[in-house]
């Protein structure tokens, strides 16, 4: 019997080069992209055996699959473009989907954006800060500005473990007819053997019985209900295109191919995230925030952040249209804490008073945040990057200024 497998195809990409500092979105459209256990078992891999990058995995839908741009600047040298290769390994098999031609992707020095000075490097709430730098455009809409606390760190699967099925043994169901007879200790039935040949013994366990059993639901997919619901729908299109194709003719078998892949294209095609969109789930990871940018020119742009908790942060620009991250020779900048008001700045000896402190640079968490006046503490009740209130303690009158401390960090103020 002919044995019949539908493979995941690549249709199109949005970009095919981009600036040597990556950062760009690339999405990948088709169909059969969601592998059983989704993103994670998805890997985008830029360049040859040698100098291969991991294009870092965003998202992954049945229709598309979109990643960020590698790095490549550490393999420029002096070469002006260098044009990649694009492969692709998916689900636990690592299997590769089908492409009508070899994808590839061109690293150009005319894309990249560079960042070179950056002024003031310490800031408060809403401080402005101008950095200058080249290619970075006019089009204040296309410029995102993002501080992140930690180094990005690049998502390489070499592989990936495929989880073990739990397998839930079903409770043997007697049919009733065997019920009438008396049972062993097993609860087997029993009864007399009559005829010849019984040297062996009745052998009544080799007498089929029907057994009836509740049929075992297939496993939930590593990705969330709609997905996973959609994805049971996509199995029994391709149960059902399998049989088409093994028993009718090629004809049958084409025309039922080309209207699930148009099908499944114009149908979930509305779901697909904006650049903008995959762009943040790219970069605003945990301790990362997103700046203001209020002015933009080819060489210089001017952001501020509305509310950064107090440390250091490593500024990625990021520039749409194929330009990517720009490369940057910038230092980190520093988010002070600051205290500007407190109030009510004043209240009863016996504690009680709820009291709101207004600033920038807390951490935003109440497990890392303390307030303290003089030698008592204020119960934090909630916490915000620029305001705190917390609940004061009894206390003898004038008993001392308060200090704030949150995410490893402390300010004084007698405010």
């Amino acid at each position: 019997m002919a044995k019949f497998k539908l493979y995941p195809k690549i249709i199109s990409t949005n970009i095919a080069e981009g600036s040597w500092a990556g950062g760009s979105i690339l999405t990948l459209s088709g169909t059969g992209l969601l592998p059983r256990g989704g993103k994670e078992a998805v890997l985008v891999i830029f360049g040859e055996v040698g100098s291969q990058k991991s294009c870092a995995i965003v998202d992954v839908k049945y229709d598309y699959i979109s990643c960020l741009v590698p790095d490549f600047l550490e393999l420029k040298g002096v070469q002006t473009d260098l044009e990649v290769p694009i492969s692709l390994e998916m689900g636990y098999k690592s299997e590769n989907p089908v492409t009508a031609s070899p994808l590839t992707f061109t690293y150009k020095s005319s894309l990249l954006a560079t960042v070179d000075t950056m002024t003031p490097t310490k800031v408060t709430a809403n401080t402005p800060v101008t950095i200058t730098g080249t290619n970075l455009g006019t089009n204040i809409a296309n410029i995102q500005v993002f501080a992140q606390s930690r180094s990005s760190v690049g998502r390489r699967r070499r592989s990936i473990p495929q989880p073990q099925e739990e397998i839930v043994p079903q409770p043997e169901k007697m049919h009733p007819f065997w019920k009438q007879f008396k049972t062993d200790s097993n609860g087997k039935p029993k009864w007399r053997c009559f005829g010849k040949n019984l040297a062996n013994g009745c052998k009544h366990d080799s007498v089929v019985q029907h057994v009836e059993t509740e049929t075992i639901s297939r496993s939930k997919r590593s990705v969330d209900h709609e997905e996973w619901l959609r994805q049971l729908e996509k199995e029994d299109d391709e149960k059902v295109t399998f049989e088409i194709c093994e028993s009718g003719s090629s004809e049958d078998c084409a025309e039922r191919l080309e209207s699930l892949d148009d099908r499944n294209i114009h149908s979930r095609r509305k779901r697909s995230a904006s650049e903008e969109d995959l762009i943040e789930m790219a970069l605003l990871n945990e301790g990362s925030f997103e700046g203001t940018v209020s002015a933009v020119t080819d060489t210089s742009l001017s952001f501020s952040f509305t509310a950064l908790p107090a440390g250091k942060y490593n500024i990625i620009i990021n520039v749409k249209g194929g330009v990517g991250n720009a490369q940057s020779s910038l230092g980190q900048l520093s988010s002070n804490m600051e205290v500007s008001a407190i109030s009510p700045s004043s209240g009863s000896i016996h504690g009680g008073q709820t009291i709101k402190i207004t600033g920038g640079g807390f951490s935003g968490n109440i497990e890392d945040t303390e307030v303290a006046i003089g030698a008592t503490s204020c119960t934090v009740l909630s916490v915000s990057p620029g305001e705190i209130t917390c609940t004061t303690s009894a206390c003898s009158e004038g008993c001392g200024d308060m200090v704030v401390t949150s995410n490893g960090v402390s300010k004084t103020s007698s405010v």
